[in-house]
């Protein structure tokens, strides 16, 4: 059996709703639940979502757009 040595993976999609987010979330909780570390970005620059599926609506946070300009 071949050992996976991922660095990065990126999940992405063309149109809307397609559940991009939601996928993106789930793998990053299994991830974690291995011991692994993850970072995971929301880089969707028109409708960030994941801080409404992670239940952090309201806080103050820094946009990806922050970090590029």
């Amino acid at each position: 059996m071949r050992k996976n040595n991922c660095k990065v993976l990126m999940v992405s999609s063309v149109a809307e709703n397609e559940g991009n987010s939601t996928t993106a979330v789930n793998i990053a909780l299994a991830m974690n639940r291995k011991r692994k570390s993850v970072l995971l970005i929301d880089a969707d620059m028109k409708k960030p979502s994941l801080h409404k599926i992670l239940e952090h609506e309201g806080q103050e946070y820094a946009s990806i757009t922050d970090y590029l300009t």
